[in-house]
């Protein structure tokens, strides 16, 4: 095959990214520099330069500038990219609720409508990227930007996979986003962030094992990412598949509201509500307060089962959250304490 990107370094990385993706390089393989130049119709400049790109997300590891060769490449790999994307993301969101300047709003209210009749996965990842891309440029500064333009192999790459198999959740997921953003409420708009790129993660990470790109799972189960989805609650910023996105309190299309996310912080930035003995809140979540606490994932106003279904336990019960929730919960705590 011959490169059409003229940036041939990009197109290098894309291609290994495409083998990777489609299960055809494994981890620790080794990656001939000379095949894949000759492959591509590139010297050898070109190939070094892309694998460079994808050391820095992790895929490459190379030793002693000579041999290169499949870093590990499994559920963890994917997850901590979305994690650390999830984090600066949440960081933009947040600055751009606050800010609320009215031509970002209407952009972004423009780009929703779009969103809301796309049924095609090429057009819907197009205005995806779009709706990301206003909100970093109004809500980031130049190095904020710049890291967040690192995130160009790996996240979107494994964000097509969840657009190609669960789309409706993702159109949800930017929904829930655009309300807590022209609502101005930061700490919805960061919440929203979160729970949106963890969604996509788990749901890429899943859609990889249906195809076989990883391993079968103990349960040899490759469904959503979380199996079926809970009854929502209220308070919970997790995303369902319909179409409101309720970071408000507004009513979805069953005449059930959805708890409220206002954005008044308290003087200790806690939900305001109600508080049970352990001094977490269960009502509404008026906030500047963050209400992604420790021990929850992201998107879970109550200190109930977590959003993803009992499967993930019960902070209150006997059950207990997958590991993998710890890093997301790491992740919401330094948004929370980043940018009051």
């Amino acid at each position: 095959m011959k490169l059409e990107r003229a940036n041939t370094s990009e197109a290098v990385a894309a291609y290994v990214l495409g083998r990777l993706f489609a299960g055809e390089l494994r981890s620790g393989e080794r990656l001939d520099l000379d095949a894949i130049a000759e492959e591509l119709g590139v010297s050898r400049v070109p190939v070094r330069e892309g694998l460079i790109q994808l050391e820095r997300d992790g895929l490459v590891e190379r030793a002693h500038y000579k041999r290169a060769f499949v870093a590990e490449f499994d559920d963890g790999t994917v997850r901590e990219a979305f994690q650390l994307y999830g984090m600066l993301s949440a960081l933009t969101n947040r600055r751009v609720a606050r800010r609320r300047d009215p031509e970002v709003i209407e952009a972004l209210g423009k780009l929703d409508e779009a969103l809301a009749g796309c049924d095609d996965p090429d057009e819907f990842e197009s205005l995806a990227r779009e709706f990301r891309r206003v909100v970093n440029i109004a809500g980031g500064g130049n190095h904020l930007r710049a890291l967040l333009r690192t995130f160009s192999g790996l996240v979107p790459v494994a964000a097509r996979f969840a657009i190609d198999d669960n789309l409706a959740d993702e159109r949800s997921a930017l929904h829930a986003e655009y309300m807590a953003l022209r609502g101005g409420r930061p700490v919805a708009a960061g919440e929203a962030a979160l729970a949106h790129i963890h969604l996509t993660a788990e749901n890429a990470i899943a859609a990889l094992h249906r195809r076989g790109v990883f391993p079968a799972t103990d349960d040899g189960e490759h469904g959503t990412a979380h199996g079926p989805r809970p009854a929502h609650r209220p308070g919970t910023a997790h995303v369902p598949a319909h179409r409101p996105g309720n970071a408000h309190g507004d009513e979805n299309e069953h005449g059930r509201a959805h708890g409220n996310a206002h954005g008044d912080e308290n003087e200790h930035g806690r939900a305001h509500g109600d508080e049970n003995e352990h001094g977490r809140a269960h009502g509404q979540e008026h906030g500047h307060g963050n209400a992604l606490k420790p021990g929850r994932a992201p998107g879970n106003a109550h200190g109930d089962e977590n959003a993803h279904g009992p499967e993930h336990g019960n902070a209150h019960g006997s059950g207990r959250a997958h590991e993998h929730d710890e890093g997301w919960d790491d992740v919401a705590n330094v948004v929370e304490g980043s940018d009051p």
